[in-house]
């Protein structure tokens, strides 16, 4: 049975996405694994994004995914050892919000 992903409440993290990669933490779990990430784009462009540790950047390449303007997609995450996962974000220039919302589903 395919559930639709259960959000942890009031764990949205935001970058307001500009020419500079800038990171954000959006999950501390205790255990490695996988974890469901909601990414929604509520800027006026593209932006690209990445998930990692602690020095995660995000770059305008054709290798970090991009979601467009008023985009909303669910990613599965790989969870780095230590539990702690973290977000960039880099557009070409000032956009505007990028929300990360945890979760857990599809």
């Amino acid at each position: 049975m395919m559930r639709a992903i259960a959000l942890t409440q009031k764990a949205t993290s935001h970058i307001s996405a500009g020419a500079a990669s800038q990171r954000v933490l959006i999950a501390n779990v205790v255990a490695d694994g996988q974890m469901q990430v909601r990414v929604r784009n509520a800027g006026s462009a593209d932006v690209w994004f990445a998930f990692g540790d602690s020095t995660v950047t995000a770059a305008i390449s054709s290798t970090d995914p991009s979601i467009g303007t008023g985009g909303v997609e669910v990613f599965t995450v790989n969870v780095p050892l230590g539990g702690a996962v973290y977000a960039a974000a880099i557009a070409a220039g000032a956009t505007g919000n990028i929300e990360f919302t945890p979760g857990v589903g599809i």
